[in-house]
């Protein structure tokens, strides 16, 4: 587990690494060796801002059903829920 993370982590960093694009008035100084003059901000429209209130609302319901998926798990595996609650309770009391 801890080599597959590893190798995720060392794929992110090469690919990023290996990215050409530059980002932002730093790296654009940096490459040019002088300020700009001006900096045209970023303008969203409203095709992505509806994809990112979709995007939001998918990883909402995507994390509730997982939820919901992991505690039917554990109902069927381990034990029913209600008797998990109970034993709980008597445990915190």
């Amino acid at each position: 587990m801890f080599a597959a993370v590893s190798a995720a982590g060392a794929l992110v960093f090469l690919l990023e690494a290996l990215n050409q694009r530059i980002r932002g008035k730093a790296a654009l100084t940096a490459i040019m060796r002088e300020s700009p003059l001006i900096e045209i901000p970023y303008i969203t429209t409203q095709q992505e801002i509806a994809g990112k209130k979709r995007k939001h609302y998918l990883i909402i319901i995507g994390f509730i059903a997982t939820l919901l998926a992991c505690l039917y798990i554990v109902h069927i595996k381990y034990m029913p829920l209600d008797i998990l609650m109970y034993k709980i309770i008597s445990r915190l009391n």
